[in-house]
């Protein structure tokens, strides 16, 4: 439950999460490296700041994801209804075709992911970025054609 509330404060106010989770990973790093009582205070400093600016970088890369997540998602929506509009009605068989379908990709696109042996650390070459693309785009059509089968 607490992880579910610090994703909905990275959301809503992201520079109370940075504080927060950045003293929590710096206090995980002090339980792992102790550190004798010359250096605590210092060095506690140094990491706690090293850990907020990282959870800076974090937290906004994760709002971005979210973000854009959300985005293409409700496109699809807007795009899937949009287009039940042009069709017209469909039948029940139409419907049924419509969301094995949207099932489908989103099993494509999710069993194309588990696993994957190309994946760098960094997880930024071109290859990556094509996989990226790829996924995002099956997800989009998934969602276009669930849509499509409910309206």
């Amino acid at each position: 439950m607490r992880r579910i509330l610090d994703g909905v404060l990275v959301v809503v106010a992201p520079a109370h999460a940075v504080r927060r989770l950045g003293a929590a990973d710096a206090g995980v790093i002090d339980v792992a490296q102790p550190l004798s009582d010359t250096a605590k205070a210092e060095v506690r400093e140094e990491r706690l700041a090293h850990s907020r600016d990282l959870s800076s970088s974090r937290v906004r890369r994760l709002r971005r994801v979210h973000i854009t997540a959300m985005g293409m998602t409700m496109s699809a929506i807007l795009g899937g209804i949009l287009l039940r509009g042009l069709l017209g009605a469909q039948s029940e068989r139409g419907r049924g075709t419509l969301a094995i379908a949207s099932v489908s990709v989103f099993a494509w696109a999710t069993l194309a992911r588990l696993g994957w042996a190309g994946q760098s650390y960094s997880g930024d070459t071109a290859v990556e970025r094509i996989d990226d693309t790829w996924f995002r785009t099956l997800y989009w059509i998934g969602m276009l054609l669930a849509t499509l089968s409910v309206f």
